[in-house]
């Protein structure tokens, strides 16, 4: 299992956990269910697209890695729309917990963006660091007339 399809599995489980201790109320955010939906959803594509990103077949790598790279950017979007809802409408007498583990979330989705890209495999030799030598062609070499190269100095 590569570093990549990890931090994946790892950010995928993170979102499933957030949202079952939601669901069970053992951590009070008291999110609607949209955001729960999406947290679900999230959750379940990245782990999917942890387990492609191991898979040996070339197009499931690479369906899989852009899946978990596109998903973060989107959920990020996501997080912070609800969170900037939450934010903009607070009562005073309302909490600032959910408002808070949204743009947590938020925030972590685009670490996440950051850590897949820094990781994502380079397709090329020059990325891997193989020097690549090009054939040289051949040409005549002209010969060049001493005598006419001194008339010309002077």
């Amino acid at each position: 299992m590569s570093k990549m399809s990890r931090w994946m599995l790892a950010y995928g489980l993170l979102l499933i956990v957030c949202n079952v201790l939601d669901s069970f109320s053992i951590l009070p955010i008291h999110l609607r269910s949209p955001t729960l939906i999406t947290g679900w959803t999230g959750g379940v594509l990245m782990i999917a697209a942890a387990i492609c990103c191991t898979q040996g077949r070339r197009s499931l790598r690479v369906t899989g890695m852009y899946v978990g790279l596109f998903l973060p950017l989107i959920l990020a979007g996501i997080f912070a729309w609800r969170a900037s809802v939450r934010w903009r409408f607070q009562t005073p007498d309302a909490s600032l917990l959910p408002a808070m583990v949204l743009s947590f979330l938020s925030l972590l989705s685009l670490i996440e963006l950051l850590i897949l890209t820094k990781l994502r495999p380079r397709d090329g030799i020059a990325s891997r660091g193989y020097s690549v030598t090009f054939p040289s062609i051949k040409r005549k070499s002209v010969e060049v007339n001493e005598k006419s190269r001194r008339s010309e100095a002077g």
